[in-house]
């Protein structure tokens, strides 16, 4: 597993843990599976669990079994391969989200005490993976939610639970026409 360091972890001032800016091609560790609210997220091992916000559990956000790495800095990173860049960390969610899409995005942790719903841009930009990644592996069935515009396993069907459509109930995250691939 790697230490702080070797992830690439650094503390912004506002306390939240984040990933730092990736300055060479390799891959972030520390990325997981909520299996709660099916959303990615960044989590290291001094993180404090309050901090990992997850709209389903009204808590921390439930660890899956496999950890994933993410890629920035464009081609020289994943050389060839077919991507979409500026993805975003949020700094008080953790989740990943689709950065254009900022004023748009749906928050649980500021939706819950903030009352303010957009997500907190981190300085990094991610590519993910719209195909199957050559030389890696990776899996597929990520989806960018219409609704909190964050990155959710669902395979291409709703699934988990999303805070953007919280005030309707317990609603699943809807995918768009879309599928990303997870290393």
């Amino acid at each position: 597993m790697l230490g702080m360091a070797a992830a690439g972890v650094a503390l912004a001032s506002t306390g939240f843990a984040k990933p730092a800016e990736a300055s060479t091609p390799e891959p972030q560790g520390g990325w997981n599976w909520c299996s709660a609210c099916s959303m990615l997220f960044y989590s290291v091992d001094s993180e404090p669990s309050y901090k990992l916000y997850c709209w389903s559990t009204g808590g921390p956000h439930v660890v899956g079994t496999t950890q994933y790495s993410l890629y920035s800095g464009g081609p020289s990173a994943i050389s060839g391969d077919s991507y979409q860049a500026n993805w975003n960390y949020c700094n008080a969610c953790k989740v990943l989200y689709y950065g254009p899409n900022l004023a748009y995005s749906a928050c649980a942790y500021n939706w819950f005490y903030n009352a303010s719903l957009p997500h907190n841009a981190g300085t990094t930009s991610y590519d993910m993976f719209t195909a199957a990644p050559s030389g890696l592996t990776a899996q597929g069935g990520w989806n960018y939610c219409v609704n909190c515009r964050g990155l959710f396993h669902g395979s291409g069907h709703d699934a988990g639970v999303c805070v953007a459509e919280y005030a309707e109930g317990q609603a699943p995250h809807v995918p768009y026409n879309s599928s990303y691939w997870v290393a």
